[in-house]
């Protein structure tokens, strides 16, 4: 019985260490996608920005 309950333990931490490093694993990938969505974001608030400077000064005629 002894034996059973060392074995089950055992078992649980090799799972609990597996799911760790799978937690890990997809963490990265998820930050570096949320930063560049973020990069993206900014980005085109720039242009968006940028556009309407543009157009605004087209529209008091103003030259480049």
């Amino acid at each position: 019985m002894l034996v059973g309950v060392a074995l089950g333990l055992a078992v649980g931490d090799l799972a609990g260490w597996k799911l760790d490093r799978l937690g890990e694993r997809t963490a990265g990938p998820q930050a570096e996608a949320a930063a560049a969505r973020a990069h993206a974001r900014e980005q085109a608030e720039r242009l968006v920005r940028a556009t309407a400077e543009l157009d605004r000064e087209r529209r008091l005629g103003a030259d480049w």
